[in-house]
């Protein structure tokens, strides 16, 4: 995301949210919103992203747009607001030349350096969240070559054999609307170390504005992975794997829960 706040490994993220923004300056490509198609609710929505808390420990380029909608039969657009807590590249472990043939190749491992600072980052972001009236209902961790679900739909990142990820889901409702934020930290043997967020709210053209009816419990504060100062020796959560996504649901369709999560 960012996509669902997660981009492929190697790719400069900056350029493209560039891009991004040079795209929109033309109203006719797909995804980017067309003369009225935002509402003034649309808009209002986003400036209550655009005033959060977290936005103060931020660093870096961040990006965002309130919802829109380019035609009544395509799902609406949800208003979002993306940005960096760390944004650090290491520098690329040395070559211990080729492996034997047969022998596989061998990765480097992750510094303990990189994942803590990765780890406290995406902590730092829970605890700024809680602060300004979030509830975090969802923390996971994911060492490297960790195992997967067998739902590869589910909004937590698949793992990479040579990186540790750290995610962590949270809600908010303000009169009577449901907003969402996710954080996604990372830390790869190249020593890059990256925690990203994301922010969403409903399109007002949704038949619905809180997402959230059930109200997601918190997770314990040292009880989840992320917060816990033991690592995890496979991949492990707290709380539901739920989420809303960039995209509302079809004309006519309610948002309905599902285990890949808010449609």
């Amino acid at each position: 995301m960012i996509g669902h706040g997660v981009t492929a490994r190697g790719v400069n993220r900056r350029g493209i949210l560039v891009l991004l923004l040079l795209a929109c300056s033309f109203p006719t490509l797909v995804g980017c919103p067309a003369n009225g198609s935002v509402t003034a609710v649309d808009r209002q929505r986003y400036q209550v992203l655009a005033r959060e808390r977290l936005l103060r420990i931020a660093v870096g380029d961040r990006v965002g747009s309130p919802g829109f909608l380019i035609s009544p039969k395509l799902p609406p657009r949800r208003g979002y607001l993306d940005g960096y807590l760390i944004d650090k590249l290491g520098h690329r472990a040395a070559s211990t030349g080729s492996p034997a043939p047969g022998a596989g190749l061998s990765l480097p491992a992750v510094s303990r350096s990189a994942k803590n600072a990765a780890r406290a980052a995406t902590a730092k972001g829970m605890a700024a969240l809680r602060a300004s009236g979030w509830t975090v209902y969802f923390a996971g961790c994911t060492p490297p070559s960790a195992s997967v679900p067998s739902d590869s739909a589910i909004p937590w990142p698949s793992p990479e054999p040579d990186e540790w990820s750290f995610d962590a889901f949270a809600y908010r409702l303000v009169g009577g609307v449901s907003y969402f934020a996710r954080l996604h930290g990372f830390a790869d043997a190249n020593g890059d170390v990256r925690v990203d967020f994301r922010f969403l709210t409903p399109n007002s053209h949704e038949t619905t504005a809180n997402l959230f009816p059930d109200r997601p419990p918190a997770v314990s504060r040292t009880g989840n992975c992320v917060e816990s100062r033991t690592d995890p020796t496979s991949r492990t959560h707290a709380g539901p794997v739920i989420a809303m996504f960039d995209n509302g649901p079809a004309a006519g369709r309610s948002p309905t829960i599902a285990p890949s999560g808010y449609r």
